[in-house]
């Protein structure tokens, strides 16, 4: 996944999805065109599901407590 400037990050999962990436352009047309020519044409890339981000909620580790 090396040369993708406009993808800030990949995650690999469990579940629904195999990956997971964060695509952050200057508009909705670039991101269009970032799926449709770049990844939608990678191998093994069957469906693509793309979901807009709204708001974001800052995470607070220090809160959670882990045993």
């Amino acid at each position: 996944m090396n040369g993708f400037q406009d993808i800030d990050c990949f995650c690999l999962s469990l579940g629904r999805f195999d990956i997971t990436a964060i695509v952050m352009s200057t508009s909705r047309a670039a991101i269009l065109d970032i799926i449709e020519t770049r990844i939608a044409s990678l191998t093994g890339i069957h469906t693509i599901d793309v979901r807009e981000q709204m708001a974001s909620t800052k995470h607070r580790y220090d809160l959670v407590h882990i045993t």
